[in-house]
């Protein structure tokens, strides 16, 4: 393949194998529950072209920043693998917008100064240290759906004020649940201020909105190929990742104006159940309502039941190999 490189691939418990790594950005609306792929950008790091993967993503942003200055609120939701200084600056100094990242508690975990009666401590001390601390003083419990293993967990949560070295001035805070039958907690950093439990929940449930753009990863895996190519130059298989972003989208679309057409008919047919129906004689009600509703639709003349029932039953009694027929318009295309 043109400029093809080693990459990690984390849906084969991040192998390391030859292809190209990806970028992608996906607005979901809280409100709305839309996905809408903002960006789908594939690169390689032997290109000539190429710097850093952060130089990459930033090129992509800078695309996006549009759709960032908005006036409704904008949070930029990553995993532990943005658990980046210089990205949580860009984010609110570049972007103009809050973060929420899942950061580290391992060993290696960064360090941040804590706040307590709006006292900054002098000295940092490391993620995995705060979160031993702060397990005891974790409250509020509550059940959720992990839908990633498909399981309900019993959780509690903690929140604490931070700072990063060298950033004193910029006010953070860490969110940490903790669940039975898991070792390590949960930790969550953000610029959103987080006072009570009720919000420390709040933004968490905003951190596990994150598994819905899943959704756009399986899809094109599973459904658009994306992995199984026969094309080798690098431009084109770019190409056809934009192409599989285009379509995942177009079928969002379609699939909402669906939701919507069958919304109105379940509307139409509770009216029908409120206005039609009579004991004992309900199948006939239902289709006066039928030939009422085709007649308005189609504005064909009106045809006795009987007729009705003898069309209705030749429809849903058809052959399988003529069933076809049923969407069939009748003349040529």
């Amino acid at each position: 393949m043109q400029y093809g490189c080693s990459t990690v691939d984390g849906s084969a418990g991040h192998t390391i194998g030859r292809g190209y790594p990806t970028f992608a950005c996906i607005a979901y609306g809280l409100a709305s529950k839309t996905q809408i792929p903002l960006c789908h950008h594939l690169y390689s790091t032997v290109d000539p072209d190429f710097k850093s993967p952060w130089v990459t993503q930033q090129h992509c942003l800078g695309w996006m920043a549009p759709f960032f200055t908005s006036p409704n609120d904008r949070i930029v939701v990553a995993d532990r693998g943005e658990d980046d200084e210089k990205r949580f600056i860009y984010y609110m100094k570049e972007l103009h917008c809050s973060f929420l990242t899942r950061i580290n508690t391992g060993i290696n975990s960064r360090k941040l100064h804590l706040v307590r009666s709006g006292e900054i401590s002098d000295e940092a001390i490391s993620v995995q240290h705060i979160a031993a601390q702060m397990q005891g003083v974790a409250g509020a419990a509550r059940q959720w759906k992990n839908k990633k293993i498909q399981k309900t967990l019993h959780s509690r949560i903690a929140f604490q004020e931070v700072r990063l070295p060298g950033h004193q001035g910029i006010p953070l805070f860490l969110v940490l649940l903790y669940t039975e039958g898991f070792e390590d907690p949960i930790v969550l950093l953000s610029d959103m201020v987080v006072e009570n439990s009720e919000k420390a929940w709040e933004v968490f449930f905003w951190y596990k909105k994150r598994w819905e753009v899943e959704n756009f990863f399986r899809a094109i895996k599973q459904e658009f190929a994306a992995e199984q190519f026969l094309i080798r130059s690098f431009p084109a298989i770019r190409a056809l990742l934009f192409v599989q972003m285009l379509a995942f989208s177009l079928l969002r679309q379609m699939h909402r104006m669906a939701e919507e057409i069958f919304v109105t008919l379940l509307v139409a047919f509770k009216a029908f159940c409120f206005a039609w129906q009579r004991s004992k004689e309900s199948h006939i009600d239902l289709l006066h309502w039928i030939r009422d509703a085709w007649k308005k639709s189609r504005c064909r003349d009106t045809i006795s039941y009987r007729r009705w029932s003898r069309l209705m039953r030749k429809r849903l009694c058809m052959e399988p190999e003529k069933s076809a027929e049923i969407f069939s318009p009748p003349g040529k295309w």
